[in-house]
């Protein structure tokens, strides 16, 4: 059996994600996109398969916006005024989310200093 040590993950998108994450960390000293950066790179067995939408209904307020460092599952509905970013998001979440729901790379371009944003796990 080979001896292997954790490298980081081995996804090209995950990868490229963190270093814009980390990039726009040492721009903007945004503490959000760090812990995100963070988590992307822990290992996976350790994750949440993801977070639904009751939960996000539940914790964010109205003009937040919710960073979901996993995938968005889609139980329950939202009715808040907020926009929602992901790394994936099942076929019934982004039915029901439609224009609010954001990719990470997404949401990095159009809030890069981090400012008002809300980390869900």
């Amino acid at each position: 059996m080979k001896n292997s040590k954790f490298r980081g993950p081995e996804n090209p998108r995950v990868k490229k994600l963190i270093a814009l994450l980390e990039k726009s960390v040492r721009k903007g000293k945004s503490g959000a996109w760090a812990l995100v950066a963070e988590f992307l790179q822990k290992p996976s067995r350790g994750k949440k398969a993801g977070v639904n939408i009751y939960k996000i209904e539940r914790i964010a307020q109205d003009g937040d916006f919710v960073v979901v460092p996993t995938a968005i599952l889609g139980e329950g509905t939202l009715t808040k005024k907020i926009e929602i970013a992901c790394l994936k998001a099942s076929k019934s979440a982004r039915e029901k989310l439609g224009a609010k729901l954001l990719t990470l790379e997404q949401a990095i371009e159009k809030n890069p200093s981090g400012k008002k944003v809300r980390v869900i796990v």
